[in-house]
This record gives structure tokens, sequence and C-alpha cells, in this order.
């Protein structure tokens, strides 16, 4: 290969042209940055497989020199090996996210530096590989694309009852039997689908024959004459326009070869989700691997997940080189896939870590794992360069549970991983279910939510939204409180806890079931309920609604649901799409904490709410702050251009009162115009802020 040496010491620079000479490369020297970079812009990027690079060049030096190459070649450009003294090692990360691909002390060893040139140009293999697999698909869909339009692809015409009315020669070539054998054969019996999808292909072609539809498409298998199964992409038409009564007209399948095709995606999406070294997944599986297992939990199927490090694999790079190392995680991988099943996933995280998750396990189970796995290790003997040597490997293990998340679980088996180094090295750990952080205050509210949530004991309570122009009240919103010895605690203290142990759609679901309660037994009522994102975004939370709604008989329009704007904005088109659905059963939206974060006009018009709440930061002080009044005057009239409503939050005094009301404001909400009270006790349903309560009925 070609290797560009940029090196101001010509000591250095000779030794680096002798070792690569020695393994057949050919190098050129250049002493500065901008000699390299001319030298590269007179030759192309491409022309280039390797560069080495001194990270202290005089003037620019080897970390400018790294970003220039990937700003100018992109991933075109070579393979770039930095070489740091021990004074540079700061530098390394950002080199790193500079552009450099892998690094090498200096001063420079030529044993090691042979190793680190080895290594270089088996990932320069590999990355040209995987290129040329990427050209080779793209060639292979260019061809496909050419037989449709051109030729020798297996084409048959199926009659009105789906059989083989007519084949070609390639078709006949490729099934081994001729025509007349073929003639009325059902076009699902020759070319078959081992995935169980005949059915809907049946129906896709009856559809097409009935003039349901213009076109299809679909894959197949089809036995070869040699026995070996062939992958085939159909595309159908009809021949001509046959209505639904019919009683001829002929089908046209034409079906491309694509068995090399598939062949091809396979190789690249094992090449992107593994690991090149071991060959065991990469961290592009950790997340989906884990969040599967954590699913399964739900169904009360036990899962585990081991987190394992290698104890002091440092001294063996160090002392038998990085060729050694390597070989030393190939072993450990294949000692580790020998003690697990194959529906275990084992990932390499990067050096050496490793993350094992184990569906369907339960702990003593997993327990049994782990120790299988650290005394294999511990008994790996291996010998590089005549000397021998031992690893060994801390674990950390824990069981997992429904409510845990993803990043919960990965904190538990990572501490638990630390525990044993800490303890000592070549040990398991099993986490009791506390990841990182976890304290005694937050199982504490843990458990009493859970407490809260299932004997229904959450207290509503009532704050009035009134209107600017009548003074009358419009409708409530909920509020939370958690009963508890010492009063009623607020929301800002069980909400985060909430939040992290995921409770939060549990606990919106009980405040649901309360409001609507109340609803039934007060007609002339009206409720604003705040859902958080998990819940709003839950697919089974329609059909939870209409059986609450089937229950007590509430009319949906009397329910507003409100939603911050930051959540929504988390994932716009699916809260859209769940919002509408929900808007077309007659539930109500109100978009909450208008301005608080994203606050962009732009999807106003597009979401299915009605009612836009002001945040109230823009409320306290609009009396004086004329930069809040314009922003709330800006709202209201877009708001009232396509047909929104606003309420103002937190409005404190009668001054920021007639302010709003001066500003059109529909509704206001604040202590000013009534506090929070509990539905316990008496509050008015619909009437003036300043006439006599009249009480609620309460639900038995």
């Amino acid at each position: 290969m070609k290797v560009l040496i940029v090196e101001d010491d010509p000591a250095t620079a000779r030794l680096l042209e002798g070792v690569l000479h020695r393994e057949d490369h050919e190098s050129v020297i250049c002493s500065t940055a901008e000699d390299a970079c001319q030298r590269m812009l007179g030759e192309g990027g491409d022309a280039w497989s390797l560069a080495i690079i001194d990270l202290g060049l005089p003037g620019r030096d080897g970390l400018w020199f790294c970003q220039w190459v990937r700003e100018q070649f992109g991933s075109e450009g070579p393979y770039l090996l930095i070489g740091t003294g021990a004074d540079h090692q700061e530098k390394l990360s950002v080199a790193f996210d500079a552009g450099a691909d892998d690094y090498i002390e200096k001063p420079y060893q030529p044993r090691a530096l042979s190793l680190r040139i080895a290594v270089a140009a088996e990932r320069i293999d590999a990355l040209e590989e995987k290129a040329r697999l990427s050209t080779a698909l793209e060639r292979e869909q260019q061809m496909v694309t050419a037989v449709f339009e051109t030729a020798p692809a297996c084409i048959v015409a199926l009659d009105s009852e789906g059989r083989l009315a007519k084949v070609n020669d390639a078709t006949t070539e490729l099934t081994g039997f001729d025509e007349s054998a073929l003639s009325e054969k059902p076009f699902i019996e020759v070319f078959f689908d081992e995935r169980g999808r005949e059915v809907t292909i049946t129906e896709k072609l009856r559809e097409l024959t009935a003039g349901e539809r213009a076109s299809c498409q679909f894959e197949t298998q089809v036995a070869g004459v040699n026995g070996t199964k062939r992958d085939l992409a159909w595309v159908c038409r009809r021949s001509c326009e046959t209505g639904r009564n019919s009683e001829s007209g002929l089908i046209v399948c034409v079906g491309a070869d694509v068995t090399e095709r598939r062949r091809l995606e396979a190789q690249l999406a094992f090449l992107a989700e593994r690991d090149p070294l071991t060959h065991l997944f990469n961290r592009t599986q950790l997340d989906p691997s884990v969040q599967r297992a954590l699913d399964a939990t739900q169904e009360g199927r036990p899962s585990a997940l081991l987190c394992l490090d290698l104890d002091d694999f440092k001294i063996v790079n160090d002392s038998a080189g990085h060729a050694a190392g390597d070989a030393v995680l190939q072993s450990v991988a294949h000692l580790i896939s020998r003690q697990v099943r194959p529906s275990d996933t084992i990932i390499r995280l990067g050096g050496d870590e490793f993350v094992l998750v184990l569906p369907d396990t339960n702990l003593e189970s997993a327990q049994n794992v782990a120790e299988r796995i650290r005394n294999s290790v511990q008994h790996l003997d291996f010998t590089a360069a005549g000397r021998s040597h031992r690893v060994t490997t801390s674990i950390g293990l824990v069981a997992l549970q429904p409510r845990m998340t993803l990043e919960e679980a990965l904190a538990c088996a990572d501490s638990a991983c630390y525990a044993s180094k800490r303890a000592g090295r070549n040990l398991v750990t099993t986490s009791n279910g506390h990841g990182s952080g976890e304290n005694s205050e937050d199982q504490m509210w843990h458990e009493r939510l859970l407490d809260a949530i299932a004997h229904d004991a959450i207290d509503l309570w009532l704050q009035p939204i009134v209107s600017l122009q009548t003074g009358e009240i419009e409708f409530y919103e909920v509020l939370l409180r958690l009963p508890g010895a010492d009063g009623a605690c607020l929301p800002a203290q069980f909400l985060p806890p909430a939040r992290r142990y995921n409770l939060l759609p549990e606990l919106d679901r009980c405040v649901v079931r309360n409001a609507l309660d109340l609803l039934q037994f007060n007609p002339s009522l009206q409720l604003s309920i705040n859902l958080s994102g998990r819940t709003a975004s839950d697919p089974r939370l329609p059909d939870f609604l209409i059986k609450q709604l089937r229950r007590t008989g509430v009319d949906p329009d009397r329910i507003i649901f409100e939603i911050t704007e930051s959540e929504l904005i988390t994932d716009l088109p699916l809260a859209m799409e769940r919002l509408a659905t929900l808007r077309a059963r007659g539930f109500r939206f109100a978009l909450d904490d208008f301005g608080r974060g994203y606050s962009s006009f732009s999807y106003l018009r597009d979401l299915p709410v009605e009612i836009v709440k002001i945040d109230g930061s823009y409320t306290r002080d609009i009396a004086e702050d004329s930069a809040s009044a314009a922003f709330i005057r800006a709202i209201t009239e877009l708001s009232h251009a396509i047909g929104l409503r606003c309420v103002a939050e937190h409005v404190e005094d009668e001054d920021s009162t007639e302010v709003l009301r001066q500003l059109e404001v529909d509704f206001a909400q604040g202590y000013h115009l009534g506090r929070p009270r509990s539905y316990l006790t008496e509050v008015p349903s619909r009437k003036s802020r300043t006439s006599p309560d009249s009480g609620l009925v309460l639900p038995k």
C-alpha cells in the first residue's frame, strides 16, 4: 500500500520509511502538514492508503492535518495513524474527534510499529472490502432493474383462478419443468413462500383479477433444477382492465432472481452489526437487545443482563503487544459463546468490555452462567512470544424488572461489575436492582406511589380557569396531591421519581378514572387533565379512554387533555397521529406551557388542539414587561387567526388580569382568580368566581 509519512524529525522519518520498505509498502515523506496537504491535493486523497502523522508537527500540527484530511476527502481519504509521545496523551481524544483512526506511542519501536501497521492494513482491507461489497450490491440492484425492463426473467401469465396459463423459457429453465408440466398449476404451488405468506400472496393476486388493485409486489422462492432454492422478486400487473364481474383476463407477473442480492445484503448487514475482531455483535445491538428483554419482563418472562470486564487486560497489551491482546479477546469471545444459548446475545462494547443479554432466564440460572464464564476465563492459558498470560474477568449481573428503563438496567449491571472490581476482581456481583444514583428517598417515593396507585389514593385538586370577558369559570384544571401523614405532597415532590420509575402512565390512568367519576356525578362540570408524553404516545390509550367513557357515560367533549410543548415536540409526527386519533373520538386538547421551550408557531396550525396555554413566566410581570406583553399579543393573535383560544397561566394580581383582558386573551388561571382546592371541599361548577360556592356531588 502507499503510505504518506508526515514527520519533521529526519531520523524518525527514515525509521518509518525503513519499516514500511521491509513490509513492501511504498512511502513518501513530508516534513510539514502544509507539504503533505499539497502532496495529497496533487495526487488525490484516494491515492493514499495510510498516513502516519506526528501529532507535534511544527506550524500546523498533526491534529489540524487530521481534521483537514477528513474535511477535504471524507471517507475516501487515507487511514490516519497518529504518532504521539507521552506529553501529548491528553490530545488523543481530540485527535480521534478530528478524524484519526488509531495511534502509536513515540519513540517508535520497530516491532511495535510493524504490528500497528499490520493492524492498520487489516482494517484498511476490511473497509475496502465493505466498500467493494457496497459497490457490488449497488451493481446488483442496477442489474435487477435492467432485468425487469429488458429481459430474461421469469415471466408468467395467470388466469382468473391464479393458475399458470403461459410461462417463458427462463421460467422453464429455472424450474426444470417444460411449459406443459407447469400449465394450469396454481402459482403459489410452483413459487412457494417458506415464510408463511401464501395466503397474503393469493389474496393480492385475487384482488388483481377482480380489478381491486392495479399492481402488486411480493417475493417467493422456487426450487431450481439442482434442488437449490432461489429467491424471486415479483411485480404483477393486469394485462387489461378487468372489472369485478369479469370472467376472463390475464395477470402478467415478472419475477427477477434476487438470490445474490439477498446474499450480499445479508453479508453487509453482518458487517454493520458485528465486531470485526471477535465476530460478536457490536454496540449497535446493545439497546435493541436489552429493550427486547425488558419488554419480555412485562409479559412475566424473566431476563437478566451481564456486564463483563477483563481484569488487567492492559498488562497483556503492554507486555505482549496489541496482536496478542487481540488474540486474547478472540479466545475470551469464543469461551463466552460456548457457555450461552443461541437465543442469548453477546455484545462487545469495545476494548475489553462485553455485555450478555439472557432472555427467559431467572436470577439463579443467570448466576450459574456468570460463574461458568468467570471460571472458564480464569483457566484460559494464553502463550505469546514464549510467555504465558492469564486473564480473569469481573462480572456484574442484574435481574431485569418490568419497570426498569434501559438506562437503569445498564447502570445496574455496570455498577455491579465495578463492585466486582473493587472487591478484588475475578468475581460475580449481583445487583439489587438499584442502579447508580438511587437512594433511600427514591425508594420511599417508589413505594408510596405504588401504594397510592394500587389503592386509588390520589387526591384531585381543582383550579378554576376563568373567562376574561364574562368573569365566569369556564372549566377546571385537575391538579394532583399525594396524601400523607404530614399533609398533601405537591407534584414537584413525587412526579420526578414517578418519571424515573416509569409510573407516569399508571398515575395518569388513575387520575383519568377518578376525574371521570367526578364528571359522572356533576353534569355541568368540565375538566382539564394533564397527560405525560409517555401516556399520550401509548397506542393503548384510546381503548382505555373509550372503556372509561362507557363505564361512566361521560361525554368526551367535557374533557380537555393538556400536553406540554416540550413532551409534544419530542416526537411530533407520532404525537400528531395519536392526538388526531383521540380528537376523532371527541376528546379535546390543550397545548400546555407554550413558550417555555421550542415555541415555534409553525406547527400550531397542524396540531389537533383547540387551546394554547401560555407559560406563566410571561404573565407574572406582564404589567411592567412590554416584551412579555408583545409575545402574548403575538400568540393570541395567531391563535385566534387559526381558530384557537388562549389561557394565560399564573395570573397573580388584578393589574395583570386587566392587561391580559386588553390583549384579548380568552381565559386566565392563577391564585388571583382562584386557588386550587380539593374536590372534597365545595367548588363551584360554572359560576362567577365571586358567586357563592354551590358544591360538587361526590362519587360514592
